[in-house]
């Protein structure tokens, strides 16, 4: 699990330095008046290094966030087994502390449902 979220971060890193690479060979392309090469990279290669930055990133915040909530619920198991109180009772307590964990675009859609 370490191996495979370290491979997360690393190729967000690589395509982070893909993308400035690319903005750079752009903007020499525009200083060299090479618009046919600019306009490719501007509105081709650029948005689909960002649009992956993006898939990556929300890919990263969900395994962050899953493993926090499995502690989480490994938590409430051990508390129940020393203090007795039931798991119905721990998960309502700690219900907004998960939440906080939750990947924004989860947060939005639940706090949306109560609004």
């Amino acid at each position: 699990r370490y191996e495979q979220e370290k491979g997360s971060i690393d190729e967000l890193n690589k395509m982070k330095k893909k993308l400035a690479d690319t903005i750079q060979k752009m903007e020499r392309a525009v200083l060299n008046r090479d618009l046919n090469l600019a306009s490719e990279l501007k509105y081709g290669a650029i948005p689909d290094l960002e649009a992956r930055i993006q898939e990556l990133q929300v890919k990263i915040e969900q395994e962050e966030s899953g493993i926090f909530i499995r502690i989480l619920q490994k938590t409430e198991l051990i508390i129940n087994y020393f203090t007795f109180i039931d798991i119905a009772t721990l998960t309502t307590l700690l219900e907004p502390i998960k939440l906080a964990f939750y990947p924004t675009s989860i947060q939005n859609n639940f706090t949306n449902l109560f609004n």
